[in-house]
């Protein structure tokens, strides 16, 4: 009996024999390292024995849950059924210094701005009626958790789509289950899980001004994804790490920045892209635009570009800005950027 209990100690304790497992290939420093080691065996547990994550396998194990709920019940009942507050508290980490949490998606409801839907990176959506008082979580019971992107339709503000995977690119980064929707103010969800790329991080959702049925995703390392059915199927058009996509406020153009896609432009509403090298990307890419003056801002690493831009039915005046107190112009369509350097500031992503 002893014997048998040494030889099971030592079993559990050998890795798994994975072939070409990338993990193998690290260093021995690295392989030293604690954070490396977990995130080792999180990984293997789940690509093992074929080295690579079956893509329905988040869904079996969401099935899986359900069914132990059902049959045996749920467990902790009891003196566990109440819990007490005992934070956020900050704790360090690496160079960001104190943190309580990630925060990666916030957005309002544009005819109720006193709705608030909250994504936190691992704790699903969260949702506020009383301007941000009070919070009650809506997605815990579903299949992803990992919060990436939150769109909110401005026709029916009820339609609310969930697009899940933390796109910020490190080992704390959770992988996502797809596109979730909800119709009902996020009550009930709905999973999309859709055909896309390897595993599943969401930077951003945006929905098509003037056809909310359209929408187009920026899906991480799974490139630039579109949807014309409401978010029920999508279809890649762009490949490579996509980390931003947004629309012209009138929806007839279309930006998208990565440091795989590169910088480009759609003039028919997201059907199709062409590449554009008004700027090279960085190591991270956000855009954004400002509709009252008619610009649109690209973010990438520590440095701001702005170029005003204009649509078909958004006539544009004559535009000047200051940048870095002389004037610029500022030249319509996307097409050139000026540069506005900032020095010692950190930005926080919202």
């Amino acid at each position: 009996m002893i014997i048998l209990l040494f030889m099971g100690s030592i079993a559990l304790s050998q890795d798994l024999l994975i072939n070409n497992n990338p993990y193998d290939n690290a260093d021995e420093t690295t392989k030293s390292r604690k954070a490396f080691q977990r995130e080792k065996w999180f990984y293997e547990q789940r690509m093992y024995p074929e080295n690579f994550i079956p893509s329905d396998a988040y869904e079996k194990a969401y099935i899986q849950k359900e069914d132990l709920k059902r049959s045996k019940g749920i467990a902790m009942q009891g003196v566990f059924d109440s819990w007490n507050s005992l934070g956020p508290r900050t704790g360090f980490y690496f160079a960001y210094s104190n943190i309580t949490s990630r925060m990666t998606t916030v957005k309002y409801d544009p005819l109720n701005p006193s709705i608030i839907y909250a994504g936190a990176a691992f704790g699903g959506i969260w949702k506020s009626s009383n301007g941000g008082n009070n919070w009650t979580a809506m997605t815990d019971n579903e299949q992803s958790m990992s919060s990436g992107s939150i769109a909110i339709d401005p026709n029916n503000t009820n339609i609310v789509y969930y697009g899940t995977g933390e796109a910020t690119y490190s080992a704390a980064s959770y992988y996502g289950r797809g596109v979730l929707k909800s119709t009902d103010g996020g009550a009930n969800w709905k999973s999309y899980p859709g055909n896309f790329e390897g595993l599943s991080y969401c930077s951003r959702l945006a929905i098509r001004p003037g056809n909310s049925s359209q929408l187009l995703a920026a899906m991480g390392t799974g490139g630039l994804y579109r949807s014309t059915n409401s978010g029920e199927a999508w279809i890649r058009i762009a490949s490579g790490r996509c980390d931003d996509v947004i629309f012209s406020p009138t929806g007839d153009t279309a930006y998208a920045v990565g440091s795989g896609t590169g910088y480009l432009i759609s003039y028919n509403g997201g059907t199709t892209f062409s590449s554009n090298g008004a700027l090279s990307m960085g190591t991270r890419n956000h855009i954004a635009v400002v509709s009252q003056f008619h610009q649109l801002f690209i973010l990438r690493d520590i440095r701001v570009q702005a170029s005003q831009y204009s649509s078909q039915q958004m006539p544009v005046p004559h535009f000047h800005k200051l940048f870095q107190g002389r004037i610029s112009a500022a030249v319509r369509h996307g097409m050139t950027f000026t540069c506005m350097s900032i020095r010692s500031t950190r930005i926080t992503l919202t």
